[in-house]
């Protein structure tokens, strides 16, 4: 019946339920995982490698399997150095947007103005990417940065509305967990992973049906 009644619904709103769905039917291991990141935070090793490690556990239940609390440990121990090489990219990279960004500012002028509104752009289209990356890399069978960016690059350009429905209810879920005395209970950070695993499995089933009818 539930299954049924996903189906009637536009894609955004399918996926956001479904993610919900899975969310709260594993409600305690979800809020386990974000408190676990929230002190992985403090630590700042191990942040990126309990990053992946959480992706790493919603990637297989969104397909029906739950690897549970000993899942993130177990992807936490296998993608330790590949967290950190997304890691440090991404660091990399956002601190040449900002170097970019003052130095346009520094220069004056309307040739500096779009100097500077493009790298906002590059600066916010980069991170946008990152919501579908972490989900491609544990699903492929390498596990590839330089792949996964290229898909998630070709996914955000292919459903851009889909996405910002996406991003609007996580803005909105944002805000809710912050009012509350302790947002750690609402797992703002399992929602976002379950989502992005979601979000790139419904996407790839939809563009394999549509390719399938376009042969067909």
């Amino acid at each position: 019946m539930k299954q049924e009644f996903l189906e009637r619904l536009p894609a955004p709103l399918r996926t956001l339920l479904t993610a919900f769905f899975h969310w709260w039917d594993d409600l305690v291991a979800q809020s386990v995982m974000s408190l676990a990141w929230s002190i992985a935070l403090l630590t700042v090793v191990l942040a990126p490698p309990v990053t992946f490690g959480i992706y790493f556990v919603q990637s297989q239940y969104v397909r029906g399997e739950n690897p549970g609390l000993r899942g993130m440990v177990e992807g936490t121990r296998r993608y330790f150095f590949k967290s950190w090489q997304w890691a440090l990219v991404n660091l990399l990279l956002m601190a040449l947007f900002y170097a970019s960004f003052q130095a346009y500012g520094l220069l004056g002028g309307l040739a500096a103005d779009l100097g500077r509104t493009f790298t906002l752009f590059l600066a916010l289209f980069w991170l946008t990417m990152q919501f579908y990356t972490l989900p491609f890399v544990m699903i492929q069978e390498h596990p590839s940065l330089r792949l996964a960016w290229r898909n998630s690059f070709f996914l955000v350009m292919a459903s851009p509305f889909y996405l910002l429905t996406l991003f609007l209810f996580l803005l909105i879920y944002g805000v809710i967990s912050l009012l509350l005395v302790f947002p750690i209970i609402l797992g703002w950070v399992s929602m976002v992973s379950i989502l992005g695993a979601q979000a790139v499995k419904e996407r790839l089933e939809t563009f394999g049906k549509m390719e399938q009818e376009k042969n067909g």
